[in-house]
This record gives C-alpha cells, structure tokens and sequence, in this order.
C-alpha cells in the first residue's frame, strides 16, 4: 500500500513568528560568534600592533603569513565592524581600536580579550559541562593568569578612574598614612592611591601564587610605596592599626565573617571602603549560566554570578557593618555596574 503524500503545514499560510523571521533571529545569534572569533583572531595575529599604521593587505599578508585572497577579505570584515579603517588600498586602527587594542595603548583590553576566548572555550564544550558538571580551576592559577590580567585591563578603562576621584576627595584619605588592599589582585587601586597620596604606603593582601602577578604591576608602575603581604584572608591574620581597608570585587567583600577581622585591623576611625558589582543588574540568565560552567578548589559559589556562599546581599552587608562597629558614611553608585561603601570603624 502506498503512503499518502506528506501535507505542508497549513497548507501555505505563512506561520506567526512574532518579532521577525525565525531565519534572521538563528542568523542573529550565529552574527555574534562570527563577530567575536573575527576580534579574537586579530588579536592572536598581533593584528593591531601591525595596523598602528597605514598597511596595504599585500603587506600583511606576507607579514602575517596569511592566505592572500583571505587576508583581503578577513581585513574587509574588520573594517565593516569598524575595528579597522579602509583607505586607498590601506588599512588602519579605528579610533576604538587604536585606543583599545593596540597593544602600546595603556587602555588595551587585549587581556580581557584573552580572557573571553577562554569562556567561549566553556560555551564550545557546553553539552559536555551540562552533563558532567562545571570545569575546576585551583585559585592561584586561575586569578594570576586569566583573571587578574583583565581585571586590570578593565579597571584601567575607567572604573580605576573613577574609584579614585570618588576616595581621594575624603577628608581620612588625605589624612591616611596606611592603607590595606585586601585580595588586591594586580594592585592597581593601591598603586593609584599611593600616588594620590604622596605620604601613603599601601599594601596588597592576596594568595601567595596570585602576587607574582600583582609585583609585575607595581614594578611596571615603579610604585615604590607599595608592598605584598601573601595570604588568605579568610584564614590568615589581616595585620593592625591601618588608616584604610580597601576591597573590590573579590569574595571577601560581602562575606559577614570577615567584619569582625576588618574591623581589628583598622585603627579607631578609620576607613572601609567597599566596592561590588551592582546586584540589580547581574542578575542575567545567561551569565548566571555562565558562571557556573567553571568552579574554583575549594570555593562555594551560588548560582547568580559574582555571588559566593558566604555572601549575603549588598544592602544587608551595610546592615551588618552598622551592628558590628561601623557608621556607614556613604554609598556612591560609581557606574551602572559599581557600587562602593565608605564605612569608619567607630571611636
């Protein structure tokens, strides 16, 4: 018996699909892919460096070691996403690339680049990840090589900035003579204080295997009032009688247990200062999914990114800060993402 033949759906009607052609919005999502494998290679080409000046694609070609007929089209796309600029058979650096990719700028964000293509390796073996659990890293390796470099790349690019216009206009900071970075990381926010500050001596607290990283920074800045102390400040003593705790960004700095630790080790009025991701705005499906493809030894992290086990929300760490020996003097919004306390520690 022979089968009937198979009948489209709906005969021809033209099914509803909502906000645009269901084609266009898979194209969509495959545009951002494309649009980052293209930075990234250029970047692992030195691309950026190479274009610092005008350069015809017969030259990077032969520079690069690139297939000829591909180079021109590769750069092409490029200059349609208006990281390079076409000119008479020439290319050059965009504006935005010259300032951030170009490895002499003081604002590349190469490192962050590196960084990225690192988690995009995550979301390559994701059907993996889902079925067998998140990828382990041990902390020191994990900080010092990918994450420290692109902290500081982006920090450079404006919240570095902006942290320290925001301190260095209060009263205890001029008057500060010591301050303590506690999980510093790459130093920068100490390195830019002490400079601010011309009578400070600051000192960077993190693990031992992170602070071969965080003495790169200091040497490179030649920031001779600053110095490493290794240790976890979860378990290891913070040290005494400092002017200034300072905290950004790490998993210490929404942690209760620690309260009673910073607050000995500040001297009577002196500062703590706060600074965390806006919780109103991480709260993203997709990066919750992100952060939780990796884990690090040792470490307990809740499904919403940047949030830790140990942690509780930003407003009810203030809350804790008033009940155990701080005046919360102020909160400053510092960008859409940033958000800092200026806590003293009680007379």
């Amino acid at each position: 018996m022979q089968n009937p033949p198979r009948v489209l759906p709906d005969g021809f009607a033209v099914p509803d699909a909502g906000t645009g052609s269901p084609a266009a919005i898979l194209e969509e999502t495959l545009n951002g892919l494309r649009h980052f494998r293209l930075l990234a290679a250029a970047c692992s080409l030195n691309l950026f460096a190479a274009c610092s000046e005008p350069v015809t694609a017969e030259k990077l070609s032969t520079r690069l070691g690139l297939h000829p007929q591909l180079a021109g089209l590769f750069l092409r796309a490029l200059a349609a996403r208006q990281l390079l600029v076409e000119h008479d058979g020439t290319y050059q650096n965009s504006p935005f690339s010259a300032r951030y990719l170009d490895p002499s700028s003081p604002y590349c964000l190469q490192d962050q680049v590196t960084l990225q293509l690192h988690l995009a390796g995550l979301w390559d073996d994701l059907l993996k990840i889902l079925r067998e659990g998140p990828r382990i890293y041990e902390p020191e390796a994990w900080f010092s090589e990918l994450i420290i470099p692109a902290m500081a790349a982006n920090a450079r690019c404006g919240i570095l900035q902006k942290t320290v216009k925001a301190v260095s206009g209060l009263p205890e900071f001029r008057a500060a003579r010591t301050l303590l970075d506690m999980g510093g990381g790459h130093g920068l926010y100490t390195i830019a204080f002490c400079q601010e500050n011309p009578a400070l001596n600051g000192v960077v607290f993190d693990l031992p295997g992170v602070l071969p990283a965080t003495r790169r920074y200091i040497e490179y800045y030649r920031a001779d009032r600053v110095s490493c102390i290794p240790g976890n400040f979860f378990t290891d003593p913070l040290g005494s009688g400092f002017d200034i705790i300072f905290s950004s960004s790490n998993p210490g700095g929404k942690a209760p247990a620690l309260i009673p630790k910073i607050r000995d080790a500040l001297r009577p009025g002196g500062l703590f200062i706060n600074k965390q991701g806006n919780e109103n705005v991480l709260d993203v499906p997709l990066m919750n999914l992100e952060w939780n493809l990796w884990a690090i030894s040792g470490v307990q992290k809740e499904p919403r990114q940047y949030s830790f086990s140990h942690s509780v929300p930003f407003e009810e760490y203030n809350r804790l800060l008033g009940e155990q020996g701080f005046v919360v003097q102020d909160v400053i919004a510092l960008d859409e993402q940033s958000i800092m306390t200026i806590a003293r520690k009680e007379q």
